[in-house]
């Protein structure tokens, strides 16, 4: 008889922790989940694991809640905020909370040690971009991108030290269960809140495939390598076209120049200053998507069993998500 694997995760309230956790609970594993004592973990609790309360920030808590001899840590939680306004939070989360995750692992003994990163460690440029191309993100304005990058060298540090631990770059992702993310594009479109369309481009994946690429990547990721998980690139324009049609939103989608889309949200991140209240669009957002991110997934697809679906189906199932479980009103919220 096959001993069960037992697996620690992090961020297990999000997006995509939530789906790491469903999948591996699928296929037999014995899973420990964290969340900070303010989670909503309503969703967390219908999934059968063992819930522990802590916060990547705070190594104290780590020692008292991750288990000794794990198979597998899974630190999917991040901060992914693209406001200024956020950057210590942000930074604390990101890089504090990763090294704390790192010493942790060694200090328990781990045996695999599954990093979530994102395209963004990579940073933006105008090409397509595969596991090779040195970063640009150290420098960036977004300190999201700093951030990941940040992280990411902590992690590669590990592994030279004698860590086994895989990093996984997911680019832009949907698919059911998103709320907060690209998800909030359809309650934007139906209050009136998309005027017209950036020119840039983005790669997009879907939630499960990602989630299937991380118990991938314990199976068969290479230790100290990077995995990205994306596709072709899609603008802006068809995303936002393709999010309106879904939801039955007619929309009329004029290009934004540039220039208009910063002074935009320069004067979005002004009024937030004030208020406190993080915008919809800040600066940061208007600056990622005037750019073109793109990746090949060709790595993951021949070492993980890597699968990217269509983006359209994934847009489709994350509205289809949100109307089956009553949290989108065609309504506009005026």
């Amino acid at each position: 008889m096959t001993e069960q694997k037992t697996a620690f995760v992090t961020g297990g309230t999000g997006f995509l922790g939530l789906h790491i956790i469903e999948q591996l609970i699928d296929a037999g594993w014995s899973v420990t989940a964290m969340h900070r004592a303010s989670a909503d973990i309503s969703r967390l609790t219908k999934t059968g694991v063992t819930l522990v309360t802590g916060d990547v920030t705070d190594k104290a808590s780590l020692e008292a809640i991750v288990p000794d001899n794990l198979d597998a840590i899974f630190h999917a939680a991040a901060d992914t905020s693209q406001w200024s306004g956020n950057n210590q939070r942000q930074d604390a989360v990101n890089i504090t909370g990763t090294a704390n995750m790192l010493w942790v692992a060694k200090a328990k003994r781990a045996g695999r040690f599954i990093y979530t990163s994102s395209i963004s460690a990579y940073g933006r440029r105008d090409a397509v971009i595969d596991e090779t191309y040195p970063s640009v993100s150290a420098n960036s304005p977004n300190n999201y991108e700093r951030s990941k990058y940040a992280a990411e060298q902590q992690v590669k540090a590990a592994c030279a030290d004698g860590l086994d631990a895989v990093i996984l770059n997911p680019t832009a992702i949907t698919g059911p269960g998103d709320t907060n993310n690209w998800a909030r594009s359809f309650f934007i479109a139906r209050d009136g809140g998309i005027p017209g369309a950036p020119s840039g481009a983005t790669s997009m994946c879907d939630v499960r495939d990602v989630a299937a690429a991380h118990l991938a990547a314990y199976d068969r990721g290479r230790s100290g390598e990077n995995y990205l998980l994306g596709g072709k690139a899609v603008p802006y324009r068809a995303m936002l076209e393709e999010i309106s049609r879904v939801a039955g939103i007619e929309v009329s989608l004029r290009p934004v120049p540039k220039v208009a889309m910063t002074i935009f949200a320069q004067w979005k991140a002004l009024v937030a200053r004030m208020t406190g209240v993080e915008p919809d669009i800040t600066p940061e957002i208007a600056r990622m998507m005037d750019a073109r991110m793109e990746c090949t997934p060709a790595k993951a697809q021949r070492e993980l069993g890597y699968v990217d679906r269509d983006w359209k189906s994934s847009l489709e199932d994350s509205f289809n998500w949100l109307v089956e479980e009553g949290l989108f009103d065609p309504t506009p919220d005026r």
